[in-house]
């Protein structure tokens, strides 16, 4: 044998020239991808934190897009909220304009003043509509939960077709939030339609005839004295004689009520006079809410109950006194499925003292929510008039169809911000509200048919005004909900900034995330050239030298 090297050692230096070219091709990759390794195995002792930084990194970045669209809906929410404000204040300017006439004697052109005032009241509702029914991706966005349904709906074309239903003598557009809002369905029901005096008024009543304990025109759960307590029944108030107050020793015992709510009161005769001792003046009847308190424990009402000899009378919490809630006064209800009678009726309640004139007693009569009161009065020609009739419904229904959840959106891990605005809001109800008082027909004079009634029509300007100065921005003074659009701006402003500063305090941390991301994952482009090339030249020479040793043989030094 004359070759010099042997067989192992030429092993050694293969496996040498593999070592120094799989780390020239774990170079070439490096610069190639500028990655410190293609797995995580690569860089083990840096693989926990990195993985951490890339899960946060990806969180991040989901809650900053779904910021991104829920910025979006807030933006327009502001936009339709926006418009609505300025559409009011333009029309506050013109009913200002329109207040100013004298009604008393309308000329020419305070007629055509009014027909452009209920077409321009008309228009404003149609705006608000058309604001409020605003979608984005599909999903309306002042419907609550019922993100599928438009908020509002206006079946009506035109100033001519809202009057043909609220004609503004016969049936007259709601007046309180309670009557506006009204959401009752009294279906199938056996009923008796027919007409009653009370009062030197005629109304129509419609009475539940069927026998069944359970038809009734009552509407939720009774409030009973598990949650009111003692009730001070007070026969005046020191501000209005003419109206009247229940106080609870409880508090927000009235808080889930509202102004403009009608109840039936079940004294369930365990009347008292304030030392404790019985008394017989009773205090059943029907009343309607003028005002809550604050705290929820006086609700002011009208008409003003009995009391005891003038003076407060009191039910104890022991008695099983009971408050039912009913068709609120002047709520808009509609027949349907009688024999001659469907058409569209207000609710209207006569007083207790005109019902016990009559010949009720209130103690028994009514209060059971047997018995409705409307106007008109039902024309005694039509068929089905005072006979009994079947499978008849009594039905009311308010311009909101969305529904009372309080949508919510998470910023982040830790934030979540409440998008609870809808078309239900105070502010757009008393919005619609006075537009609506304004929208309807004419009352015109009883004494003169040719006139306007001038009382009603100030009456109506003034109820308007207040309601639109309380949409835009609420007085402290006035007896309606707390809402008002400037409020609402703000709340939607306060929102977009939450969501604005979350959208760019998550860029700058990404960013922060991403470059410790790429410190580890990276290399640096310097260092992995010069290795790339230290490695190359290294298994060049080793070539070389393998080359040259495999040439080697002893006969070379004979």
């Amino acid at each position: 044998m004359s070759r010099v090297p042997t067989y192992i050692s030429g092993q050694v230096q293969i496996s040498q020239m593999l070592d120094i070219q799989s780390r020239l091709n774990d170079s070439q990759t490096q610069v190639n991808t500028e990655k410190k390794s293609q797995d995580y195995a690569g860089i083990a002792t840096d693989s926990f934190r990195l993985i951490s930084f890339e899960n946060q990194s990806s969180r991040i970045e989901r809650y900053s897009a779904n910021n991104g669209v829920a910025k979006i809906r807030l933006d327009t929410m502001q936009n339709s909220v926006n418009s609505s404000q300025k559409s009011l204040q333009e029309y506050k300017a013109l009913l200002l304009d329109f207040a100013a006439r004298d009604y008393n004697d309308m000329s020419q052109e305070d007629t055509k003043a009014l027909d452009s005032i209920r077409a321009q009241s008309f228009t404003a509702m149609k705006d608000l509509q058309y604001y409020l029914n605003t979608s984005v991706d599909g999903r309306y966005l002042f419907s609550g939960g019922k993100t599928d349904v438009p908020p509002v709906e206006m079946p009506w074309g035109n100033v001519d077709e809202f009057a043909d239903v609220y004609d503004g003598t016969n049936t007259v557009f709601p007046e309180t939030r309670a009557a506006n809002l009204a959401d009752v369905d009294f279906s199938a029901r056996t009923v008796d339609m027919t007409n009653q005096t009370v009062g030197g008024t005629s109304y129509g009543t419609i009475e539940d005839t069927s026998g069944v304990a359970a038809d009734t025109f009552i509407t939720g759960s009774p409030l009973t004295s598990d949650s009111f307590g003692k009730l001070l029944i007070n026969p005046t108030i020191p501000s209005d004689s003419t109206k009247g107050s229940i106080v609870s020793d409880q508090p927000n015992a009235f808080s889930g009520l509202s102004v403009g709510m009608t109840f039936f009161l079940d004294d369930d005769n365990a009347v008292e006079n304030t030392g404790g001792t019985a008394v017989t003046d009773r205090q059943s009847g029907i009343y309607t809410i003028t005002d809550i308190s604050s705290d929820g424990k006086t609700m002011t009402i009208v008409p003003p109950p009995a009391g005891t000899g003038g003076t407060t009378a009191q039910i104890p919490s022991t008695a099983g006194a009971e408050i039912r809630l009913t068709a609120p006064e002047g709520a808009r209800i509609s027949v349907k499925n009688s024999a001659g009678q469907n058409e569209d009726y207000t609710i209207h309640w006569p007083t207790n003292a005109d019902l016990t004139a009559a010949g009720y007693d209130l103690t028994t009569d009514l209060i059971d929510g047997k018995k409705l009161f409307v106007s008109p009065p039902f024309a005694p020609s039509s068929t089905g008039y005072g006979t009994t009739q079947n499978n008849v419904t009594i039905s009311a229904s308010s311009y909101y169809q969305g529904d009372t959840l309080q949508l919510t959106h998470r910023v982040d891990d830790t934030r979540t911000v409440t998008l609870g605005i809808n078309a239900l809001d105070p502010a757009f109800e008393k919005a619609f509200r006075g537009l609506g008082i304004m929208a309807q027909g004419v009352k015109m004079d009883s004494s003169d048919p040719t006139k306007v009634d001038a009382a009603e029509m100030r009456r109506r300007v003034d109820t308007a005004l207040d309601l639109v100065n309380d949409a835009l921005q609420h007085s402290t003074s006035s007896s309606e909900e707390p809402s008002d659009l400037v409020g609402l701006g703000y709340r939607l402003g306060s929102n977009q900034k939450v969501l604005q500063n979350s959208i760019d305090e998550a860029a700058s941390f990404r960013a922060f995330l991403d470059n410790r991301v790429t410190d580890m994952e990276n290399v640096n482009m310097l260092d992995a050239v010069t290795r790339m090339n230290d490695d190359a030249q290294a298994l060049e020479v080793s070539y070389s030298a393998m080359s040259k040793i495999s040439k080697l043989s002893l006969l070379n030094y004979l």
